[in-house]
């Protein structure tokens, strides 16, 4: 007969974090700055200070940080999936590598924060501020919802806003190098001003009537639409605008050199002081944007 063995006693639970006390609506963390990796789903911090605090790694899906102030905070890897940021304060944070999918962060005021590979895709930000983002490359904002919100000062290579609502979103003095629109809604309405996107994907995007004041050079366009938009003094070299539709677009001094236009249509756009040398205009619709001008040549 095989003994039976007494069974060991049971693990203990963990101690307590030692700012378990803290962890409370408008409370001030100033004397309790390390959560690094620490446990805090659904935890209510709304109003709280939490400069300075190290979230590295800690987990906050479901936590409300509503108001909170998080100046020089790091969110380092962490997860907030479905947390709640609403007009927290993020200047000079670092959410480096953090996840913040589905999270609500209306009204947030994002300002020269670190967001290299910080996951926003499904989030929630209307009328949010980011503005002086440097070491920001790779962040995703998928599916995100972006109506109203202020990008400005900002250089985020590699970006994505696929699927992203941007309605009403002003950008301003930006460089979005080879960022991902596909699937984008509300383009047309984003007001761009310096706004640089070369290499970026609009392939199949809509941009009617939209306004825009920047660079496209080497930027795919395939299948977009741009009908009745402003874009004087485009800077569009070498783009893949083949099927693009332009009718109507004001491209006053645009540059579409070496672009490749195959079935691209230009009708009753203006064209003034449009260049297209080395372009690839095969099948391109041209017409004057006087209707009565009884004489008009294909620039390229």
């Amino acid at each position: 007969e095989v003994p039976i063995l007494p069974q060991p006693p049971p693990h203990p639970p963990p101690p307590p974090h030692p700012c378990a006390r803290w962890l409370y609506p408008a409370s001030d963390l100033t004397g309790c700055r390390d959560l690094r990796g620490a446990d805090l789903r659904g935890v209510d911090l709304s109003y709280s200070k939490l400069d300075f605090v190290d979230f590295a790694y800690a987990r906050l899906d479901g936590a409300r940080l509503y108001k909170a102030t998080l100046v020089e905070a790091s969110f380092r890897g962490a997860s907030a999936v479905g947390a709640d940021l609403r007009e927290g304060s993020f200047k000079d944070a670092d959410l480096t590598a953090a996840n913040f999918s589905a999270a609500k962060l209306v009204k947030a005021d994002i300002v020269a924060a670190k967001l290299s590979r910080a996951d926003f895709s499904g989030a929630s930000l209307q009328r949010a501020t980011l503005t002086m983002l440097r070491d920001a490359a790779g962040p995703s904002f998928a599916a995100a919802d972006m109506r109203g919100a202020v990008l400005t000062d900002s250089v985020m290579p590699d970006a994505s806003f696929a699927r992203a609502d941007l309605t009403g979103v002003r950008v301003e003095d930006v460089t979005l190098e080879r960022a991902d629109f596909r699937g984008a809604v509300g383009l047309g309405s984003v007001f761009w001003l310096d706004a640089r996107l070369p290499g970026s994907n609009l392939a199949g995007t809509r941009l009617d009537g939209l306004s825009f004041d920047g660079q496209l050079q080497g930027a795919d366009l395939r299948n977009a639409s741009f009908r009745h938009a402003t874009m004087t003094r485009l800077q569009a070299q070498r783009v893949r605008a083949s099927n693009a539709d332009f009718d109507g677009a004001k491209l006053r001094g645009a540059n579409f050199d070496g672009a490749d236009l195959t079935n691209a249509t230009f009708l009753g756009s203006d064209l003034l002081g449009a260049t297209f040398v080395g372009a690839t205009c095969t099948a391109v619709a041209w017409a004057p944007q006087n209707r009565y001008s009884t004489y008009f040549r294909s620039p390229c």
